[in-house]
Order: structure tokens, then sequence, then C-alpha cells
């Protein structure tokens, strides 16, 4: 298939348009710029504003639970995703202080001949439980991530509903008293 270059008309059709004239000053076809500010939109709410600004701070705060609260301490949002990361570390260091202390007791144990085979049994059954808890633990961090980058406030299963923390001030303004001191 050979194409000939006189069969394309790329012409618009219709009379041709006149453009319009420049303001005055400027070179011709110069187009201004269109100034782009990107705000709040008027149907947002606080809480969605929040969510936009601490949503990587928050994510973070699941690996580094110290840094949402610290670095956004009055963000409710933000507070939120540190407290559930709070709460997965505690779980962790619960998993680790009770199989360590399972394991000496397994290892350091009785050693009485009777009670090798229930102890060798103890110890995989350990082993078990902790690959268990820590997948757990990684699917919940992987969770709240998840739901840290959707802006979401959902709390993490079985854990997500305990409260440790008081929750963050409101980050909108107060209303100006009408009223003056007396």
């Amino acid at each position: 298939m050979t194409q000939e270059p006189d069969n394309y008309d790329l012409k618009p059709k219709g009379p041709p348009k006149t453009p319009a004239p420049p303001p005055e000053g400027l070179p011709p076809g110069f187009v201004p710029p269109v100034p782009i500010i990107e705000g709040p939109d008027d149907d947002e709410s606080v809480e969605v504003i929040d969510a936009r600004e601490h949503r990587s701070l928050a994510m973070v705060g699941y690996v580094i639970f110290p840094l949402p609260l610290l670095l956004a301490p009055k963000s409710p949002f933000a507070r939120f995703h540190g407290q559930q990361g709070m709460l997965v570390c505690l779980a962790g260091a619960a998993l680790f202080t009770v199989t360590t202390v399972l394991s000496l007791l397994s290892y350091y144990g009785p050693t009485i001949e009777a009670l090798a085979w229930p102890l060798w049994i103890l110890r995989n059954l350990i082993g078990l439980v902790e690959l268990g808890w820590f997948l757990g633990l990684v699917y919940l961090v992987v969770q709240g991530i998840i739901h840290a980058a959707d802006g979401k406030m959902d709390p993490l299963p079985v854990i997500g509903k305990i409260q440790l923390l008081p929750p963050a001030s409101d980050p909108s303004p107060p209303p100006s008293a009408g009223g003056g001191a007396s």
C-alpha cells in the first residue's frame, strides 16, 4: 500500500478565522499565562485537607511510629496513624518477650529425660507461633500503610480499637470570641 501525498487535505474547512488582536505592547502571538493556584476546594472538609497534607507522614508512622506524633502533634490523621503504628510496635515487643521467655524455658528448663520429647515439641510450636505472629504484624503494617495512603482513619484489625493516646486537638482555628474580657 502506497499513500500519495496529494490525497491529504490538512486545511480546515470553512472560512478562515481571524485571530484576536494582541493586547497593546505585547508581541503578536503572545498568550498570557493562566495562573494555576492549587488550594483546598470549597467542598473539602478539614479532615480531608488534614489527611492530604499528612498522608506520607502517616504512612511512615507504621515503620517509625514516633515521627507523626512528633512532627504533626495537632493533626488528628497523623496522630491516629502514629498511634496505630505504636500498637503494632507494642504487639511486636509482646511477641518478642513471650517467645523469648518460652524459648528460654524450653531450652534451659528441667533436663529430665522424660521431658525431652515434650520440650522439643514446644520449641517447634514456639517457632511456628513466632512465624504466624510475625506474618500477622507484617499484615497489620501493610494494612495500615494502605489505609494511610487512601486517607482513611480505619482502625487495624484486632488491636486497632485500643486507645493509648488522647485525641489530637482540632486543627481548625478556634472561633473568635464575640465579647472582650470583663
